[in-house]
This record gives C-alpha cells, structure tokens and sequence, in this order.
C-alpha cells in the first residue's frame, strides 16, 4: 500500500475511504461515465443493457 493511503504524505494528508450507494438516474449515468472511461484505459466495452441499471418507468400524469 502506498504512503499516500497510509496518511504518511503531507501533500495529500489524511486518506479517508467513502462509499454510498446510488439509485436511479444518477447510478445510471455514472455507470455509463465508469464504462467509458474503462473502454478508454483498456478499449474493453461494458456497456450492455444487462450491466445497466434498469430505467424506471415513466408515469403518465
């Protein structure tokens, strides 16, 4: 593990490591955000509509 997540580097301080869970839209987009940015480190596609977080129906109003 690096110094850096160790808290050991003054430049970067103290590391803290945050999770939290999304639903909807927002999961949404940052999964197809993930997607591109790994297609563009690896040019291995994800993006698949059974990888993808089901879009919830639209109500009439």
């Amino acid at each position: 593990m690096g110094r850096e997540y160790a808290g050991e580097d003054p430049v970067i301080g103290p590391w803290r490591d945050v999770q939290l869970e999304m639903t909807g839209a927002a999961a949404r987009k940052f999964q197809m955000i993930f997607a591109d940015d790994w297609f563009f480190a690896t040019e291995e596609k994800l993006l698949c509509s059974a990888l993808l977080p089901r879009r919830p129906k639209r109500r009439n109003t």
